[in-house]
């Protein structure tokens, strides 16, 4: 999960089905509002796609149109891959008003459930630092 791309979607209305999904809520002392709640919460989003990668090899390949008849294509060698990429959203709301104020967004290759849990924590940790204050 390595690329960022933080402080999309300032402002965004939610609908009344995205705030019933709800998230994680999470603060520190200092920032709560008078009645002792958070001014802001939190809701993660999890895709996943499968992705084709294809890089060309360097080579290439004549093939004969028919048996027996001159003439025929060139072909480009590719080396394709198949992998799978996740996308993890963390947005951050308005408690009061329900606009999203900031946005954080973490891709890379999901891979093992060891390694996976490793890059979520360190995008979240990359998310959260560039959280404005």
């Amino acid at each position: 999960m390595g690329r960022d791309q933080g402080n999309q979607g300032r402002g965004s209305n939610l609908s009344d089905a995205d705030r019933s999904q709800g998230g994680q809520t999470s603060s520190t002392e200092q920032d709560r509002d008078s009645q002792g709640q958070c001014p802001h919460y939190g809701r993660d989003r999890v895709f996943t796609q499968e992705k084709l990668h294809s890089m060309p090899t360097g080579g290439s390949t004549y093939v004969l149109s028919h048996p027996g008849y001159r003439g025929g294509d060139w072909y480009i060698n590719n080396d394709v891959t198949q992998y799978t990429e996740g996308t993890l959203v963390l947005d951050f709301l308005d408690r009061q008003k329900h606009l999203i104020v900031f946005r954080g967004i973490a891709q890379g290759a999901v891979t093992t459930s060891e390694r996976n849990a490793i890059a979520i924590r360190e995008a979240v940790q990359r998310i959260v630092a560039d959280l404005p204050k």
